[in-house]
C-alpha cells in the first residue's frame, strides 16, 4: 500500500493561508468596531441636542423677564427665579447663558448671580462629535411687541444628526426586520435645521404692552 503523508510544504501553506484569512477578518471586525464607535459617538451627540433644545425650551418659559441677546443671536441670556430658595437668598434669581463658539463649534453653558459676576457654573454642553453648525436666537422687538401684543422668542440650531438611509426597494424593507441597524445603513452627515419659537407666559402678563395714542386735537 502507497501511503502519502502530509508534507512540511503543505503544512506551512495551510499556515500561511489560515493566517492570511485571520488577518483580513479580523481588518473587517476592526474597521466595522470602529465605525459602529464612531456612529454611537455621534447618536450620543445628538440626544444631547435634543436635551439642549428642551432645557431651553423649559427655561425660555420660565423666563422672568426679557431675554438679553448679544453678538449677532450667538449669546442667549435668561433671566430665571428658583423659588425654592427664601425670597432674600441671593441665590433665588440668576441667569442662565448659552455662548455659541463658531470656530470650534460649540455651546458653552454658564449659570450667573444675579449681578452678572463670575460664573457659579460654567461648562461645555456641546461640541466636539455633535458638530453645531449654527446657533442663533432673536426675540420680538419692542416695536413688534406693541403691534403684535406679545413677546417672542425664537432659537436656531443646526446640526449633524444620525438617520437611516431610506431603503431602495420593499424586499430591502422587509429583510431587515427590524432590531439591529446596519452602520451602512447609516448617514451620519446629514443636517438637521431644528426652530424652538417660546412665548414665554410669565413675561407677557407682566408686560402689559400698551399702544400708544395720539394726542392733541385740532
Amino acid at each position: 500500500m502507497d501511503r502519502h503523508g502530509t508534507t512540511l510544504v503543505e503544512i506551512l501553506f495551510v499556515m500561511i493561508l489560515t493566517s492570511i484569512v485571520m488577518i483580513l477578518f479580523y481588518g473587517m471586525f476592526t474597521s466595522t468596531s470602529i465605525r459602529a464607535v464612531g456612529l454611537q459617538k455621534r447618536a450620543d451627540g445628538q440626544e444631547a441636542v435634543r436635551i439642549l433644545l428642551a432645557r431651553i425650551r423649559q427655561e425660555l418659559k420660565s423666563a422672568i423677564g426679557l431675554v438679553d441677546i448679544q453678538k449677532n443671536g450667538r449669546i442667549l441670556t435668561i433671566p430665571l427665579e428658583d423659588r425654592s430658595r427664601e425670597p432674600d437668598d441671593l441665590r433665588r434669581f440668576y441667569y442662565s447663558q448659552y455662548e455659541y463658539n463658531p470656530d470650534q463649534k460649540e455651546v458653552i453653558y454658564r449659570k450667573l448671580n444675579r449681578q452678572r459676576g463670575g460664573p457659579l457654573e460654567e461648562r461645555l454642553w456641546l461640541g466636539g462629535k455633535t458638530q453645531i453648525l449654527n446657533f442663533y436666537a432673536f426675540a420680538t422687538s419692542e416695536n413688534e411687541r406693541i403691534l403684535f401684543q406679545y413677546y417672542r422668542v425664537v432659537l436656531e440650531l443646526d446640526h449633524f444628526d444620525v438617520k437611516l438611509k431610506p431603503k431602495k426597494t420593499k424586499e430591502e424593507l422587509a429583510a431587515s426586520g427590524g432590531g439591529y441597524v446596519d452602520p451602512a445603513d447609516l448617514n451620519p452627515r446629514e443636517v438637521v435645521h431644528s426652530i424652538t419659537t417660546v412665548y414665554p407666559r410669565r413675561v407677557n402678563m407682566e408686560l402689559r404692552i400698551e399702544v400708544p395714542q395720539e394726542g392733541g386735537s385740532i
